[in-house]
């Protein structure tokens, strides 16, 4: 056995280099699989998404309480309603202060009368005292009876205040004009001094607080457009723009920093109420109809923003300039054309110029 492989050992590993520099000569001959995507133009946006979910707000909100305690007879709105300032929207039961108000209106013309009566009797007497016709006695009767009914009509008048005041309190109204927000009660409820019967916003006074992390406000401006998604309406997209940025950090968390972007609500007529949750994706950018690729395509080499193309079934390296991009589609300014196709995974082993290539799903 010692003699074969001396004899032939040495032939064995010369064809065993041989076939192994074949194989590999071979090799450099087989197509790199990669992936392409035909350059194409569309629209593309850059948005900067909030940090968590902003919430509608209002500079003016009134919540609209009872001043009496009674029972809902009426109410005349619904959320959504929109009121002007001094519209009736509740109204409470008055049998109760009505009969009070009646009392009272009684209760006053008869101190009215006593008074006129005191009154007439004390000047008499006054008159009587100084000719000596009436005892000081008499006078002074007179003049107590005449305080008496003074303090008496005094009475009176407070509770017809009182009575009118109860009266009145049975109609409540908005005090603002505006939306309502909200209502908490129905006919036959019972209301009272403060928990709150309805809430009133100003439609131009309600806006979204939404925070941004501090490395991506520098990218946002005012009136720029923002993509609305509600909870309290799913499946629907709305639009805003920004009204607002703060100037000053409103958040920490986790060493990250965020501002606050207010952004004005939808104009479509919806129910809107302070304290809802919106998320908001500010589109700081946006181009239409131009030529775009895959994010992933472009690498960068010396400085320069690089992507290879397909010509002929081998790599050719385009230098490009770029636009507008997002984490999934770059614009090109210059380098490409459409039809073109690119390769999206050009950090692929051995992609260089002039390899040879196939494209694979």
């Amino acid at each position: 056995m010692t003699a074969f492989y001396k004899r032939f050992g040495f032939w064995i590993l010369i064809i065993l280099i041989l076939s192994s520099g074949y194989f590999f000569y071979l090799k450099q001959f087989e197509a790199l699989e990669v992936k392409g995507l035909i350059v194409s133009k569309q629209g593309l946006e850059v948005t900067v998404t909030a940090t968590s979910t902003g919430i509608v707000k209002s500079d003016v909100e009134v919540n609209i309480t009872a001043q009496r305690t009674g029972k809902i007879a009426k109410i005349y709105v619904e959320e959504g309603d929109r009121v002007k300032a001094g519209e009736l929207i509740a109204e409470l039961d008055t049998s109760e202060v009505e009969a009070n108000l009646k009392k009272a209106n009684a209760d006053i013309k008869k101190a009215g009368v006593d008074l006129n009566n005191a009154g007439s009797e004390y000047k008499r007497k006054e008159a009587l005292f100084k000719e000596g016709l009436v005892t000081q006695q008499q006078f002074d009767d007179a003049q107590k009876i005449f305080s008496i009914a003074e303090a008496g009509f005094e009475l009176a008048k407070a509770a017809m205040e009182v009575a009118q005041l109860q009266y009145d309190y049975s109609f409540i109204r908005t005090p603002v004009t505006g939306v309502v927000s909200e209502r908490r009660v129905d006919a036959g409820d019972t209301a009272a001094p403060g928990p709150v019967i309805a809430s009133i916003v100003d439609p131009a006074k309600l806006y979204i607080s939404a925070p941004v992390d501090e490395a991506d406000v520098g990218s946002v401006a005012l009136r720029q457009k923002v993509r609305i998604t509600l909870d309290a309406y799913p499946g629907k997209i709305f639009y805003g723009k920004v009204i607002k940025i703060s100037p000053i950090v409103i958040g920490v968390r986790q060493e990250a920093r965020t501002f606050e972007i207010r952004v004005s609500t939808p104009e479509e007529r919806i129910v809107l109420k302070p304290g809802m949750s919106a998320d908001t994706e500010i589109i700081t950018g946006e181009a239409k109809d131009v030529p775009v690729v895959p994010s992933q395509a472009i690498i960068e080499k010396g400085g320069e923003k690089i992507v290879y193309v397909i010509e002929q079934g081998r790599a050719a390296r385009r230098k490009v300039t770029v636009g507008i991009y997002n984490w999934n589609f770059t614009e090109i300014k210059e380098g490409l054309k459409e039809g073109e196709k690119v390769i999206i995974n050009p950090d692929k082993p051995g992609l260089k110029e002039g390899a040879r290539v196939k494209v694979v799903d």
